[in-house]
């Protein structure tokens, strides 16, 4: 049996992308049946479903990862802040059996190369965005010199100026 045959297990990338949505949305229809039943419940429903989403994320991302041919501790990089973006895009363009191929298919291609793109523009907006609010900065700070100037006379601008 070659790699191309080799079943690995674990979910494909659709089912995980089906996980990583359909949960919250789950989750979103029991807190609004709950909801108008009691306060206290109310109250517990954050943390519930903080706690529960982790939890099915992990579980998710270790089949995820063992579909991959992927050892399923890399599972752990969803624990860190950061990583865990680049090993969620992994999960959801790396096909199966990887590991073995390295070769991405048209689909893993297409997406990852779209992320790229999407990372790159909002880069690049966000650093005009930057220079932006710079120059405004900057143009109001000159509008406030102008404005403390206009009350000045000539005569105390230049004994101002003698004094520097």
């Amino acid at each position: 049996m070659n790699d191309q045959e080799k079943n690995y297990g674990g979910i494909g990338r659709i089912t995980f992308l089906g996980i990583f949505l359909g949960f919250p949305a789950l989750i979103g229809g029991f807190a609004a049946i709950l909801v108008p039943v009691s306060k206290e419940v109310t109250s517990l429903l954050p943390i519930l479903f903080i706690v529960s989403f982790a939890i099915v994320m992990v579980i998710a991302a270790a089949l995820r990862t063992k579909n991959t041919g992927y050892s399923q501790w890399w599972t752990v990089l969803i624990l860190v802040p950061g990583l865990n973006f680049i090993f969620f895009y992994l999960c959801l363009f790396l096909p199966e059996g990887y590991a073995k191929t390295r070769l991405l298919d048209r689909a893993g291609t297409i997406g990852l190369a779209t992320v790229l793109v999407l990372f790159a523009i909002g880069l690049v907006m966000g650093v005009l965005q930057g220079i932006k609010d710079r120059q405004e900065k900057i143009s109001l700070e000159a509008t406030d010199d102008v404005e403390i100037m206009r009350g000045v006379t000539r005569e105390e601008l230049e004994n101002f100026s003698k004094y520097m």
